[in-house]
């Protein structure tokens, strides 16, 4: 307002709507403060919400990627475990087998070694009963 405004104002009349043109300027400007503050404020609530939404987004996400890995190391423990058991089943079976080998070749040798015997007891009641000549057991006489 300027200085002759302001003196032609002094006159009541005229300074009562002046005032109000104020008071309703003051007014307007409260409103769109307020009215801007409001959006902001609302602004910040949807960047929130947004925000709180995208975590649980993000943290649905891990969680299923965290039970896959979890699952899947579960399987490869029991695989592995599997592995394990059947590793040791085929080692005892090896085992089984070659213990058998090893009885089977112990009853041959014991039988062959009983032949022997008993061809070299044959041999040596021959070479008692007289000077006669040995043939080799493959030779026929």
């Amino acid at each position: 307002m300027h200085l002759r405004e302001f003196v032609e104002a002094l006159d009541r009349a005229k300074l009562r709507p002046l005032m109000e043109q104020c008071v309703d300027l003051h007014r307007q400007r409260v409103a769109a403060e307020r009215q801007r503050l409001q959006e902001e404020r609302q602004r910040q609530r949807d960047r929130q919400r947004e925000t709180r939404r995208n975590r649980r987004e993000v943290a649905a996400v891990l969680e299923g990627v965290l039970r896959k890995v979890v699952r899947a190391s579960q399987g490869a423990a029991k695989e592995q475990a599997r592995l394990a058991k059947e590793r040791a089943l085929q080692q005892a079976r090896e085992e089984r087998h070659a213990a058998r080998r090893e009885r089977e070749e112990a009853r041959i040798r014991a039988e062959v070694q009983r032949c022997l015997d008993r061809l070299l007891t044959k041999v040596e009641k021959v070479s008692k009963k007289g000077n006669e000549e040995l043939y080799c057991v493959c030779r026929k006489p």
